[in-house]
């Protein structure tokens, strides 16, 4: 194998680490799942001379450290160069990017146990906000997903807006972030599912943008286990939702209140308070 262009291992679901310097395959355009390591030669840095395209799937984000944290680098010269403020995944051309601290495919079957992920507690570790500030994507990105994400906020590339072809976003298992992105003013918006949300306690304007037909594109949302969520604000004097045919809230035991609905077609509500049951029926 000399410099190949694709690298298909999407189905190797049992692997755990990929072999060392797998950024010197120039050529290299897709590479579905990239496994962090903590090492110079299998950490993110990898990537940082690829240029990839479609689908890229990155997991184990808790394994990077100062060490490994993309940046220029000079292969020939084997040194680091000056850091830069473009974005480290802007020059590829990604239509699907989901980031994970832990595995991936796991996030889907058990809900994230805080403090069960956490990177190395000395000089070389590094928050969760500068790691996602540094795998800002593209603008053309169509797909996004991030798991475990142990940040206390959401930066500001994902309040949607500016992700304009976005149709598809996942949210699971970030338990310290108190309010959610803002992501009504995202164009064309689809299919929105969070999950794993424990610092929630509401969903306030923030949640919907300026605009004045926020969520105009969304067809589908799914809001799950959301232990301490409250409170659901309504905003007066704006067509919000006015495409959503499927809504879908599982244990949100403390919530009494949400936004109306009006194209609603399909609902689904498990675990909830039965204040909220009543009077949705």
């Amino acid at each position: 194998m000399v410099d190949p262009r694709h690298l298909n291992i999407k189905d190797c679901t049992g692997l755990t680490h990929l072999p060392d310097y797998i950024g010197l395959l120039k050529n290299l355009q897709t590479l579905p799942p990239f496994i962090v390591g903590q090492r110079i030669e299998n950490g993110l840095f990898q990537l940082n001379s690829l240029r990839l395209q479609g689908e890229l799937k990155m997991e184990h984000l808790e394994n990077v450290s100062l060490y490994n944290l993309p940046r220029h680098f000079d292969w020939r010269k084997r040194s680091f160069l000056s850091d830069t403020e473009q974005p480290f995944l802007n020059g590829g051309k990604l239509y699907s990017l989901a980031l994970s601290w832990g595995d991936i495919n796991a996030s889907k079957l058990n809900r994230y146990m805080p403090g069960q992920l956490r990177q190395t507690e000395n000089d070389r570790s590094i928050s969760a906000e500068t790691i996602i500030d540094k795998l800002r994507p593209n603008n053309d990105i169509r797909r996004l997903l991030i798991n475990g994400y142990q940040g206390t906020r959401f930066l500001n590339w994902m309040n949607l807006n500016t992700l304009g072809d976005l149709t598809r976003l996942e949210l699971f298992n970030c338990p310290r972030c108190e309010s959610l992105p803002t992501v009504g003013e995202s164009p064309a918006l689809k299919v929105l599912h969070i999950q794993g949300m424990d610092s929630v306690l509401r969903i306030s304007r923030e949640f919907y943008g300026e605009g004045r037909r926020p969520f105009s594109s969304l067809n589908e949302l799914s809001l799950r286990d959301f232990p301490n969520f409250q409170s659901w604000e309504s905003i007066d004097q704006m067509e919000a939702f006015t495409c959503l045919n499927r809504l879908i809230i599982v244990n949100c035991p403390r919530l009494t209140n949400m936004q109306w609905f009006s194209s609603l077609r399909y609902l689904e509500m498990r675990n909830c308070n039965p204040l909220m049951l009543r009077s949705a029926a």
